[in-house]
């Protein structure tokens, strides 16, 4: 999978063999039939072709890194095919259709149990089909076969990172990496892993390490670009998105990304902007309407939001995270019944995200059901203990709760100082909160002087300056009044 610096030479050009009308044939109709496809290459080293027509010749432009493509057109017994960037023919003869390679590597194997090329790509065969366990299961066939097979331990680490168990996939990748140093591929996956990890440092260090490595390799430019988006170092992210995008301009994924990196510092007309690129370049991309309708989200134009995801959890049906966006647009909408749905069906595909327990505690909260609200509050907290949402709604509950009784002044002042804490201080409204918490146990100055370190802020929302100005004022009276009792106690 690592990309490669060739230059694309024309493309859909007519006169030659490789670029030939297709010729009257009994299976021309089932040739076409593979446009919009997925294929696999049949053997490693597939070259790409293009032809040049003042030259009167064809030329190589490439060769198929990652054996799984998408046929794009078809003429006669040509494919036109795009790997890492690079377009070219290849000859239909050298692909299967995806939907049927595990049945052609099988009947490879049947015929010869010691080809271990065959066990390699049906491998990837069974993980587009989302049956990582086989995939393992013939990877490990062929590190039987080849014990120094250096991809094989790759992509068996790869599989293993998408079944989340992390230490074997490292170990995979650092024994790929003994075996071939210089092997980007191998380091990438293993910044990649670091990455799920949510160990940023080491996932840079290894992006770094790939891009040296193979400097026009587009996904490390990609995902190093992610990481530093994770540790908020927009500028950096901004940098690797525009290198990708230089690398290869049709790699819908970088303008996706990048689009996210705009939202982060507000240039939202950007953001918009990438993620038209995305789905001119890629009308399926899953990942293109799911950050779009974050941006959505971020503008509050819910009904853009929803489409949005909708299109993205049809691309994508069963991906947890959007049930959870989808949610906050309805949040958002004020349609608490099926926030909580949504919010409930992400609980149930992924249990463990203790994000989407802190939105759903926001919209009991939202719908008066308070109790429910601490409990998700809670179970958030416990399955992630720097879950700052998780302190800041807590906090916000105890503190404003039209529910008197569940009122707690000290309680919310450590679940808002908690939620400070864990996001640097730069949240302003859960600032104002924490104003509000000091407020309830009638310590006034650490309410006015949160209450105005919030209002300094400039990402305090336009929508609530109003209100945090009259808590503002209301504080200042209250405290005033205080001193005024103290005095004339004192007096007496």
């Amino acid at each position: 999978m690592v990309g490669r610096s060739f230059a694309v030479i024309g493309c859909f050009i007519l006169g030659s063999t490789w670029a030939a009308a297709a010729p009257a044939r009994d299976d021309a109709g089932e040739a076409s039939s593979w446009i919009g496809k997925r294929v696999m290459t049949i053997k490693p080293d597939v070259e790409m072709k293009v032809y040049l027509p003042k030259e009167k010749r064809t030329e190589v432009v490439g060769s198929i890194d990652y054996p799984i493509i998408e046929v794009e057109t078809v003429q006669g017994d040509l494919l036109w095919v795009r790997s890492q960037g690079i377009k070219g023919w290849i000859h239909r003869s050298d692909a299967v259709l995806l939907e049927d390679a595990v049945s052609f590597f099988s009947s490879r194997i049947s015929r010869d149990s010691s080809d271990a090329d065959a066990y390699f790509r049906r491998a990837l065969a069974w993980h587009a089909r989302g049956e990582d366990d086989n995939a393992i299961k013939d990877l490990s066939e062929v590190i039987r076969l080849d014990p120094d097979d250096s991809a094989a331990y790759s992509n068996r680490g790869a599989f293993r990172d998408a079944q989340r168990e992390y230490e074997l996939a490292r170990a995979d990748f650092s024994e790929a990496i003994r075996l071939d140093p210089t092997s980007a591929h191998a380091v990438y996956n293993r910044g990649y892993t670091y990455f799920l990890e949510k160990d940023y440092d080491d996932a840079i260090t290894d992006f770094s390490e790939a891009i040296r490595l193979a400097p026009q390799y587009v996904w490390a430019h990609n995902n190093r670009g992610f990481a530093w988006y994770r540790k908020q170092e927009y500028d950096k992210a901004l940098a690797d998105f525009d290198q990708a995008i230089q690398l290869d301009p049709n790699d819908a994924w970088a303008f996706a990304n990048r689009g996210r990196a705009w939202t982060a510092k507000r240039q939202y007309d950007k953001a918009l902007a990438d993620y038209d690129d995305a789905l001119r370049l890629d009308p399926k991309s899953s990942l293109a309407y799911k950050n779009r309708g974050l941006t959505w989200l971020a503008l509050k134009k819910y009904d853009k939001a929803l489409a949005d995801l909708d299109n993205a959890m049809r691309l994508s049906p069963g991906d947890a995270r959007l049930y959870n966006h989808r949610g906050l647009a309805w949040l958002g909408l004020g349609d608490y019944d099926k926030a909580l749905t949504d919010f409930t069906d992400a609980t149930r595909l992924d249990p463990s995200d203790a994000e989407v327990f802190a939105n759903r505690g926001n919209a009991w909260c939202a719908r008066g059901e308070f109790l429910a609200a601490l409990a998700d509050y809670s179970e958030a907290i416990r399955l992630n203990p720097a879950e700052a949402g998780a302190y800041a709604g807590r906090a916000s509950l105890l503190a404003f709760c039209a529910d008197l009784k569940h009122r707690n002044g000290p309680r919310a002042v450590a679940s808002a100082r908690r939620a400070c804490e864990l996001s640097d201080w730069k949240n302003p409204e859960w600032i104002d909160t924490l104003a509000a918490a000091y407020a309830q146990i009638e310590r006034f100055d650490e309410a006015v002087k949160f209450e105005d370190l919030a209002l300094k802020s400039g990402d305090f929302p336009s929508d609530g300056l109003a209100a945090a100005r009259r808590r503002r004022d209301s504080y200042q009276k209250r405290r005033a009044r205080a001193e005024v009792q103290g005095a004339s106690a004192g007096g007496e």
